[in-house]
């Protein structure tokens, strides 16, 4: 069964894992780790590295101060798509409620879920990490790493579903120019990434974030374009065909300082190297725009006492 994109959309985060997690139990041989409200990955085996695909079930709707439950009644309502372009949207004048549109990380939950409905040979190629809680620091990854401390094990590199446009591999300090070289082939291209569970999972094994179509996420100019993410699903899938990633694992070289001098641009800036941190206390977290300063809930008021509006 698949599930089309408006659905996934509208889905709360655990109605989103509950979605991936049915389609996962109609394969009960395979190995399965999950602890619900934080994590679940399947087809792990110690002994038999694969690539893992990673994508969460969170979006920033989510951690809004509304309901998620209203939220995702209000993007039932107000969801727009072109059929033309193939994309999803929200109107200009959409309710003040909504935080965003939810492709960041729907998408790489779509591709998932595809993949998964594709073939059973998937298995032989792909294990599959879903995780709770990115947009709020990575809670569910971190979970995942602190309850299993050899997790890379039985892990050929992480592949994130969860990059922003239709073309770039996004890299996080943690790479292996092999791993890159391949998705390049592909097309896609070089870019610099902020934070993804990927990239919070890598420690020894190498990452890459792949576009998955979305573009302007964390705001209610969020758009999806499907073209895109059938574009990443067709070449996983591709990838998987010929084995393409053949090598027993892809060690990280890892950039100690890679995280070092960057800065959230304030102007919401889509330009490679710009994560999405708090100014105040440099977290990874919703922002808000407050007097100038993007700021977590925690830290509003303390680097000005002007009022806050939702920005990312």
């Amino acid at each position: 069964m698949m599930y089309p994109m408006k659905d996934l959309l509208c889905m709360t985060q655990y109605q989103a894992y509950c979605t991936v997690k049915q389609m996962i139990n109609k394969f009960p041989k395979k190995s399965v780790r999950f602890k619900d409200g934080e994590y679940l990955v399947m087809n792990q085996d110690d002994n038999n590295p694969k690539p893992m695909l990673c994508i969460h079930v969170d979006t920033i709707n989510t951690h809004c101060k509304d309901s998620e439950n209203v939220i995702t009644e209000l993007l039932q309502q107000q969801i727009k798509y072109d059929r033309e372009t193939k994309i999803y949207s929200l109107p200009n004048d959409c309710d003040n409620r909504i935080g965003c549109l939810g492709a960041d990380d729907r998408a790489g939950l779509w591709i998932m879920l595809k993949i998964l409905n594709s073939t059973k040979d998937i298995f032989k190629y792909f294990s599959f990490g879903i995780f709770f809680d990115e947009e709020v620091g990575g809670k569910g990854s971190s979970a995942y790493k602190k309850d299993y401390p050899s997790y890379e094990k039985g892990v050929k590199c992480f592949i994130g579903l969860d990059r922003r446009g239709v073309d770039d591999v996004a890299l996080y300090g943690y790479d292996n120019n092999d791993l890159i070289n391949i998705f390049e082939k592909y097309g896609y291209k070089r870019a610099s990434g902020s934070f993804t569970d990927a990239s919070n999972l890598s420690k020894t094994v190498a990452c890459v974030n792949l576009s998955v179509g979305y573009d302007f996420e964390h705001t209610t100019a969020e758009t999806q374009n499907m073209v895109g993410a059938k574009a990443t699903y067709d070449i996983l899938c591709e990838i998987a065909q010929l084995n393409a990633l053949h090598l027993d694992i892809y060690e990280a070289t890892v950039e100690d300082d890679y995280y070092g001098s960057w800065r959230y641009d304030s102007q919401h800036s889509y330009a490679d190297a710009t994560p999405y941190l708090c100014d105040c206390c440099g977290s990874h977290e919703p922002l808000y725009d407050d007097g100038g300063y993007l700021v977590c809930s925690d830290c509003v008021g303390l680097l000005s006492d002007t009022d806050m509006d939702f920005r990312s």
